[in-house]
């Protein structure tokens, strides 16, 4: 489809394991989709297929999936790597630290590391994003990080963001490089947009492997990706951006790197209109680069132009519900209650269609009207709904504030759904203990690594002060913050 005579394409298409394809050859997108998320589909199957699968298979199957199904599937595989110390076991969430300055400043860079390794960040790497892309000042930050690395013995890797062709000569002149960076995509176009070649990263990882800084492995390279970079740069040569970026990855796991980042919505942002859209790029990003077998995590970023932030119209609207509540003012709270109930009352999923013939045969069967309509979207009172019974109406005025505060609180689950707000409203709420503990109770005996969950507890509400802060709290030897309770 793309470029079938530049490196990017062969160097795919020679790392193809038609050996470990074979058991999934015969398979449609659709029966592919239904393997991947099938309960008896585990991660070793799953990880047989890391060079098996095209960048074009991950991102058609990626296509077919819902939300949780992208989370479902990337759930399900584990891409381990090794530098100072391990990232991408089940249970832990890596985070890189970025102490950037706006003049680079070795201080105030110091500070932030400080303040970001007491709060707990930086066990995927200490990654700085230098103002300035020379070899001297890299040099500078690398041996600032190397120095409080091996002070405080910190089982961590270091990283300095600027240019590849930078990192590589202060790698020559000394500097103590542990990964090195860099921004890749999935055409020799976009590379070429972005200052590199194959060569070049051939040539920057053989000499990072050959300084053999890390202590427990050898994955040595970090790059960073994004959908939409190839339209950006004029270099998509008709493909899509989901195709593009999964053709990323399948560049990015020859070098076998110790983190992949998707910064969507930073790198080629203009392709993607608000929060949901860059939500569910993130989520596909995610699935694509584990199921081709990289170590891929998500930097989710919006700019200015993009109708996302913190403060989208929903959540704005039942916050200030919320307060109408507990401020007795109760028509204001319905009247806003009632917006967002308007908006999510129009529509509703229809049939679509079945994957294959035989989900489709299944479908039918199930819901004969669906043979002839193959709407993905209705009217919510369209009469084709059999499967559910929507009532999405507007409230009365709320009778009184706990019939309010229960209205808004239900619909801030429902209209915030996988948004990430539920746990802040439950602990904001007080309800946090209750709630999730209820929940864990009845999901352990559904998804059986619940068993293992430690009960929310009280101490779980605030998060523990750092202990530093508190000693720098000290006057005349007395501290003046004090420990949160159970910490």
């Amino acid at each position: 489809m793309l470029e079938r005579r530049q490196r990017c394409h062969r160097r795919i298409a020679d790392a193809h394991d038609p050996h470990a394809f074979a058991g999934v050859r015969s398979l449609t997108v659709g029966e592919f989709r239904e393997f991947i998320l099938g309960d008896e589909t585990e991660e070793a199957s799953l990880r047989q297929l890391h060079w098996a699968i095209t960048p074009e298979m991950a991102a058609a199957v990626a296509k077919t999936m819902s939300n949780k199904d992208l989370v479902l599937a990337a759930a399900k595989i584990r891409v381990v790597t090794r530098c100072r110390n391990t990232m991408g076991e089940r249970g832990v969430l890596g985070i890189r630290l970025q102490p950037n300055h706006p003049t680079d400043d070795p201080l105030g860079i110091a500070a932030s590391i400080v303040d970001g390794l007491a709060l707990g960040s930086g066990d995927a790497v200490i990654g700085i994003n230098p103002a300035s892309d020379n070899v001297a000042t890299v040099s500078t930050l690398l041996r600032l990080i190397d120095h409080a690395r091996e002070k405080y013995a910190i089982p961590t890797q270091s990283c300095v963001l600027a240019h590849i062709t930078t990192q590589m000569e202060a790698l020559r002149q000394g500097a103590p490089v542990d990964l090195v960076f860099q921004s890749i995509a999935g055409t020799e176009a976009t590379n070429k947009s972005f200052g590199v070649n194959l060569a070049l990263l051939d040539e920057a990882h053989q000499a990072a492997r050959e300084l053999k800084r890390g202590t427990i492995g050898d994955n040595v390279m970090y790059f960073e990706t994004g959908q939409g970079s190839a339209l950006s740069a004029g270099a998509h040569h008709g493909g899509d951006q989901q195709t593009l970026e999964a053709r990323a990855y399948a560049v990015a796991r020859r070098y076998r790197p110790m983190l992949v980042n998707t910064v969507v919505g930073f790198i080629g942002p203009e392709y993607l209109y608000d929060g949901k859209q860059i939500i569910r790029a993130g989520l596909e990003d995610h699935f694509m680069g584990k199921l081709l077998g990289l170590p891929i995590g998500c930097d989710v970023c919006y700019t200015n132009h993009a109708a996302a932030d913190q403060n989208s119209a929903d959540n704005l609207l039942l916050l200030l519900a919320e307060a109408d509540v507990e401020t007795n003012n109760l028509v204001a709270a319905t009247a806003l209650v009632n917006q967002v109930r308007a908006r999510a009352g129009q529509t509703a999923q229809g049939c679509g269609s079945g994957v294959n013939a035989a989900a489709q045969a299944i479908l039918v069967a199930k819901y004969p009207g669906c043979a002839t309509d193959p709407r993905m979207v209705v009217p919510i009172n369209d009469p084709v709904i059999k499967w559910a019974t929507y009532k999405v109406g507007l409230y009365p005025t709320f009778p009184d504030q706990t019939y309010g505060r229960n209205a808004v609180r239900v619909e801030r689950k429902i209209e915030l759904a996988m948004e990430g707000q539920r746990f802040f409203d439950l602990r904001r709420w007080g309800i946090a203990d209750t709630t999730i503990n209820n929940f864990v109770a009845v999901e352990k005996n559904r998804r059986s690594f619940l068993t293992a969950a430690t009960p929310f507890a009280a101490k779980y509400r605030l998060y523990p002060i750092p202990s530093l802060q508190i000693e720098l709290s000290k006057v005349g030897g007395t501290s003046t913050l004090q420990q949160n309770p159970g910490w």
